[in-house]
């Protein structure tokens, strides 16, 4: 089992912490999400309770979150979201439970990277009591570039490690 028997979300297993795993769909059915294995894990009655409650929150953005969040690639799932939103805010949860990332990257650094490819994004916090809530909201988006935005940012990216190699063999010989 993928987890060892433990939540994918918390790590608590039944064994350590008398918690019951639940099979869970990391996209939702109702969202287009399959029961093929690579859609499933394993939550505790707590973990799943609890994204039940995330997706219930935003059930009025449900059809953009349905269109995105089947994309195959994170930077696209990330944009579509924005350009179905665009000119609003849209709170980074929502941003965040779009990219489904599951702990193996950083929605923040792929709007950094949409921007790369010439995408304008907005960042607006404001404060919430004593919680600060972040929203992200595009201004500009370009078409997707051919072969997708994972490929164009990994080419810029090469590009300019390049450009710093460069830079740091020329300082070595000036010097």
């Amino acid at each position: 089992m993928e987890y060892g028997y433990r939540c994918a979300a918390c790590g608590r297993s039944p064994k350590d912490d008398a918690v019951k795993l639940q099979i869970d769909h990391k996209i939702p059915q109702i969202l287009g999400g399959d029961s093929e294995p690579d859609n499933l894990q394993t939550l505790c009655t707590a973990c799943n309770h609890d994204k039940q409650a995330m997706f219930k929150d935003f059930k009025e953005d449900f059809e953009p979150l349905r269109r995105a969040i089947v994309l195959d690639e994170v930077h696209m799932r990330i944009g579509e979201l924005l350009k179905a939103k665009e000119g609003q805010d849209v709170p980074v949860a929502l941003i965040n439970l779009v990219a489904r990332e599951e702990n193996r990257g950083d929605p923040t650094k792929r709007l950094r990277e949409l921007r790369q490819i010439g995408w304008v994004i907005v960042n607006r916090k404001k404060r919430d009591g004593r919680r600060m809530l972040s929203f992200y909201r595009v201004e500009h988006w370009e078409p997707w570039p051919e072969g997708g935005p994972g490929l164009a940012v990994a080419k810029i990216e090469h590009e300019r490690k390049l450009r710093k190699a460069e830079e740091m063999r020329r300082r070595g010989h000036a010097g």
